[in-house]
């Protein structure tokens, strides 16, 4: 690969050139779209793919990102754990 892109993860490649059903491919193959991507660790997949105007891409991660919610896990402050 060569560009802007060069050197970039797989998954932040996908996303950055708007291939969903790549994003979709390399999540179901084990990527973890939670992980920050960038130089700088700096963004994530959803973010990175709203930011760049992706809407089929940030569908195609956000709903694979949303994790399971685990019972016993704190909801935030004040709440009570489901």
């Amino acid at each position: 690969m060569t560009g802007p892109d060069a050197g970039a993860a797989p998954l932040e490649a996908a996303v950055r050139a708007g291939r969903a059903d790549a994003v979709r491919a390399l999540v179901r193959a084990g990527e973890d779209p939670r992980l920050p991507l960038g130089e700088y660790h700096e963004t994530t997949p959803l973010c990175l793919a709203a930011s760049l105007g992706r809407l089929g891409v940030a569908d195609a991660v956000d709903a694979r990102a949303a994790a399971p919610r685990r019972r016993g896990v704190s909801a935030g402050p004040g709440r009570r754990p489901t």
